[in-house]
């Protein structure tokens, strides 16, 4: 998801002509331990190896798990929720803090070359070796420069800094002759590798997270992720279910089935893959006219003609007063952390919720429009439930 510049590979060197005399020259094969907390395939996953290819990519087993020009390896969260809870990274090996940089925006979404690794930290290691920890959280790195540090210490923490369109941590690794090298072992890699214990190659697919909302989705939405409901009505603008998932190859067929509380299958989507996505998000919805059927329906979804997946849900026609003419509807205005409010309807209550389902700020009042400071309000996506004076439910969704 990013790798280190030439430049700042340049600004180490200089920098550590007289480390190189104290720490000495000691090398140890097996250098390195992992460099997060948790473990894989709950707590995070691989999603970029390093690309051992000069004319296309191809990772350390001879497989697409890299992108072009990929010279780390990318250990990514499961959302930036999980994100914000805090998730330590810690150093690989012992050294010598020679570089770091923090004070970055830390929830990119969006990918630019020219951000680099974002908030970062440099050691270099008594085998000559140095090992970048990049992409961290925003005034979470706990290290100095010329600090000290033990194998397994806490150096800060994973964010989405620099070159990044997701939580991750980038870890790269470079040799004394400032060579980029990759840690891991494989038939199309290096005959040994650098680690204690290597994590092993995972190509497999796996359902990571899922779950229903009840408006229109956006990538961007849910890597946050939004809260899943289960419950419905007519006044919901969609009922969209959403999944991230790894290990998509190409051709693969995914098919969304949705059946109705009489056990009727309702309608039908297929998505065909195009390309190998090691991350993938998936979404699909259907809208909620005023007939559609009220009951427990149940939405299923294949891959390759094999179910993966089946989640029920409760759709309530009943409570939505279907003979009303013009819908109520909740419109935002976001300006420098004041929102501003407003509906086509008499508005009696207004919550804002976190992505946990916490509600935050709760006001009564009596009118179609109110300005609320956010100020004490972290990065993130939120939603706001509005009651109106016809005891309809309407939302709508902000980021910060």
């Amino acid at each position: 998801m990013a790798r280190f510049t030439f430049y700042q590979m340049f600004r180490l060197v200089s920098s550590i002509l007289f480390t190189i005399l104290v720490i000495g020259n000691t090398y140890s094969q097996k250098q390195f331990s992992t460099p997060v907390e948790g473990k894989y395939g709950e707590d995070f996953i691989i999603v970029n190896y390093f690309d051992w290819s000069n004319t296309g990519i191809q990772d350390y087993q001879c497989n697409t798990k890299t992108y072009d020009g990929h010279k780390g390896t990318d250990f990514v969260l499961k959302n930036f929720h999980q994100m914000d809870s805090g998730v330590y990274v810690l150093a690989a090996d012992g050294g010598i803090v020679l570089d770091l940089h923090d004070g970055e925006f830390d929830r990119e979404k969006q990918s630019f070359v020219s951000k680099g690794l974002g908030n970062f930290v440099a050691i270099y290691h008594a085998n000559g070796h140095f090992s970048f920890y990049g992409h961290l959280k925003k005034n979470s790195i706990l290290v100095k420069y010329l600090d000290t540090v033990s194998q397994g210490q806490i150096l800060g923490q994973i964010g989405s800094s620099g070159y990044s369109t997701d939580p991750h941590l980038h870890f790269e690794v470079w040799d004394k002759s400032n060579t980029a090298i990759d840690p891991f072992s494989g038939s199309c890699g290096n005959t040994d590798g650098l680690w204690i214990n290597e994590l092993a190659y995972d190509s497999s697919f796996n359902t990571w997270n899922s779950g229903f909302s009840n408006f229109g989705l956006s990538i961007d939405t849910l890597k946050e992720p939004p809260p899943s409901i289960d419950t419905f009505t007519s006044m919901d603008t969609a009922i969209a279910f959403w999944a991230e998932m790894y290990g998509v190859r190409t051709h693969d067929v995914f098919r969304a089935e949705w059946w109705n509380p009489s056990n009727i299958k309702w309608i039908e989507f297929t998505y065909t893959a195009q390309k190998d996505w090691w991350l993938f998000y998936y979404w699909t919805y259907i809208n909620t006219p005023p007939d559609i059927q009220s009951g427990l329906w149940t939405f299923k979804l294949f891959r390759n003609e094999m179910e993966i997946l089946s989640k029920n849900f409760l759709f309530d026609g009943n409570s939505s007063g279907n003979n009303i003419q013009i819908e109520p509807k909740l419109f935002l205005s976001l300006n420098d952390k004041v929102l501003t409010i407003s509906s086509n309807e008499i508005v009696e209550r207004i919550e804002i919720v976190d992505i946990n389902g916490h509600i935050l700020i709760d006001i009564k009042m009596n009118g179609n429009s109110k300005s609320i400071n956010l100020q004490e309000l972290k990065s993130s996506i939120y939603f706001v439930r509005a009651t109106t004076i016809s005891k309809k439910g309407i939302s709508n969704s902000f980021g910060l």
